[in-house]
């Protein structure tokens, strides 16, 4: 947690406690610090339906009672002509990283966290993950100007571009004003795919959208593909599928985004005032890293980069075989529960693990383990929440570790590699060079997107970490440490993968999602009542 939170950051963490008498101070600060227009506001502020819905998106409470009253009217005086005494205990917004950590954080540590039941949504918020989204009680039509038909495009159909398309419709906005341009034209990312569909999921908890459900794990993958089949269709109003088409380049503008793309072999470019960029898991990453394993390897010798289904006739290709794996992620955990159901039926499969992680940490994979300068920790830790990395949490993955370290089977301190024919050599931290058989590799390491990809969609990419530059709403920014507008491309926004960093890990699941899509919405709202104001 940052020592001095930003005024948003502090507004959510103490959210309607009229003892401090600051709500107004922090609310007027936080929007001028996004740069949003201060007439916009006022006109929503003396809504009688705005402060709710604020209260909801920005603070997840649903206010009632004295409460609701006092913070009905510290939103007005948010944005009325007047003076407010400052709020001196927080600093200015600046969409630095850290930040944005500690904005996600704020509510799971607010003094209201678990107390009172108006308040249970707060409860199910952690860090940068929620268990649960609902509408807010404030649909669209109860605010002016009508936004309902303002255009957004909505560029990518995997799960978190459809589920920001049904969250936006659920909210009032007219399905008909959303364009959603998709690759493969139909909805579901890579749960399209069988080498994911007919793997497993690994949730830890209970995930609720909206109407839709998805039961802790274990579980099909399958589940997930249902899951997405009904957030399209089993709803009262129903998506249509998406426009086929592979966008090639966005250039950002002040809500005026364009997004150019190809279909049928021709281009189209599409303006629109909210833009969501929602594009997935982007491709493996590179096979050499350094802090990591580097590899004298090329990418063609690197072998699987996705996870497999090792049923039928497939199965009958690993028997006798040397497999290596590099990699000790979710990836790697799917195909060790698979060897092992092989073994269980006969199937002679002789497999090694290759991971960075110290020896210490693979032999205690639960603790935190201290070493070359920096802290590992092998499975994930759901108190934090990490949703990421290795699910030791859940039985089935957890025995397949435990029965692939008790045999020998997980190489630690691996930080080079290379392959040459059948056979692969390796250095490890401190030890001999090591040499294995291997007539089947995995290189499974993760995936995401490259500099040059974020900079063809328009997006600024962080010089050291190669991550996504943006703000906690998911609204990407145009010119680092700007204040206000200037820093963003007002209405255009990341969710998702799009939006991972070393921050922001959960990004690629659900729970990232759905915890982002607050703030979004919130923002969205605002961005699309300035453009149809100034189209008035």
């Amino acid at each position: 947690m940052a020592k001095k939170p930003t005024h948003i950051g502090a507004l959510k963490t103490h959210g309607l406690d009229s003892e401090q008498n600051l709500v107004a101070a922090r609310l007027r600060e936080a929007m001028e610090q996004k740069g949003f227009d201060r007439a916009v506001l006022k006109n929503l502020a003396e809504q009688s339906a705005f402060p709710g819905f604020v209260a909801e998106m920005l603070l997840r409470i649903q206010p009632n009672g004295q409460r609701n009253r006092h913070f009905e009217s510290e939103v007005r005086r948010a944005f009325m002509p007047g003076k407010i005494e400052p709020d001196r205990s927080a600093t200015a917004y600046i969409g630095a990283p850290e930040q944005n950590a500690q904005i996600d954080a704020c509510i799971k540590h607010s003094p209201f966290y678990r107390t009172l039941r108006e308040e249970e949504l707060r409860s199910l918020t952690g860090e940068g993950a929620t268990t649960q989204f609902t509408a807010p009680h404030t649909p669209l039509s109860k605010l002016t100007p009508r936004i309902d038909r303002t255009p957004v495009v909505i560029i990518g159909g995997g799960v978190s571009g459809l589920m920001v398309y049904r969250a936006l419709v659920e909210l009032g906005w007219d399905a008909r004003a959303i364009t959603v341009v998709d690759k493969e034209g139909k909805f579901g990312g890579i749960w399209n795919y069988d080498m994911v569909a007919e793997g497993t999921r690994n949730n830890p908890k209970d995930l609720r959208f909206l109407k839709s459900k998805l039961d802790t794990a274990p579980g099909p993958g399958e589940e997930i593909a249902d899951f997405i089949f009904e957030l399209q269709h089993a709803y009262p109003i129903p998506l249509p599928n998406p426009r086929k088409g592979c966008v090639t380049r966005v250039e950002p503008g002040d809500l005026a985004t364009k997004v150019h793309y190809t279909a049928n072999g021709k281009e189209h470019t599409i303006t629109a005032p909210i833009v969501i960029n929602a594009i997935g898991l982007g491709k493996p990453k590179s096979i050499s890293r350094e802090g990591w394993m580097t590899a004298s390897a090329t990418n063609g010798q690197a072998g699987y980069r996705w996870q497999q289904i090792l049923g039928g006739k497939e199965a009958k290709k690993y028997h006798g075989k040397h497999v290596v794996l590099i990699g000790l992620g979710n990836s790697t955990a799917e195909m060790l529960v698979q060897f092992h159901q092989l073994m269980e039926n006969g199937y002679d499969v002789d497999y090694r693990v290759l991971t960075h992680y110290p020896q210490e940490s693979v032999q205690f994979p639960g603790d935190v383990v201290l070493a070359r300068g920096r802290e590992f920790q092998v499975f994930r830790d759901l108190t934090i929440p990490n949703l990421v990395d290795y699910s030791g949490d859940l039985e089935d993955t957890r025995e397949a570790y435990f029965e692939a370290l008790n045999a020998g089977r997980i190489i630690a301190d691996v930080r080079h590699w290379d392959k040459k024919g059948k056979w692969m050599r390796m250095q490890r931290h401190n030890a001999e060079p090591l040499e294995l058989r291997c007539d089947v590799l995995y290189t499974l390491i993760g995936y995401g997107h490259s500099r040059e990809e974020l900079m063809s969609m328009g997006v600024m990419a962080d010089e050291e970490t190669g991550a996504a530059c943006y703000d906690y709403d998911g609204e990407f920014q145009a010119e680092l440490g700007a204040k206000g507008r200037k820093r963003v491309h007002a209405g255009y926004f990341g969710q998702g993968p799009v939006l991972e960093s070393p921050e922001n890990p959960n990004a690629v699941v659900i729970p990232g999602v759905m915890h982002r899509l607050h703030d979004q919405l919130l923002s969205i709202v605002l961005r699309a009542c300035e453009y149809e104001s100034k189209r008035a």
